[in-house]
């Protein structure tokens, strides 16, 4: 849900910095407790987006006996 909120917010336009305070303006803390930095934020945002990509490109496959991940 956090990550998705992130992605959310920056879809809509809002830059780190005012994402950052919406976050720690709703309570929302990262998963150690802690606020958001807008650093924070982008890098959280850019895994998560990468995250996404690598799901796009993967096929996971069982053919009869065989189990095997292919990369596009």
């Amino acid at each position: 849900m956090r990550l998705e909120l992130i992605a959310r917010l920056y879809n809509r336009g809002y830059n780190s910095v005012e994402i950052s305070k919406k976050l720690n303006d709703s309570g929302i803390r990262t998963p150690t407790g802690l606020c958001y930095t807008p650093k924070l934020v982008w890098v959280t945002q850019s895994k998560y987006q990468k995250r996404k990509e690598r799901e796009l490109k993967t096929l996971v496959s069982v053919d009869q006996d065989y189990f095997y991940i292919r990369r596009n």
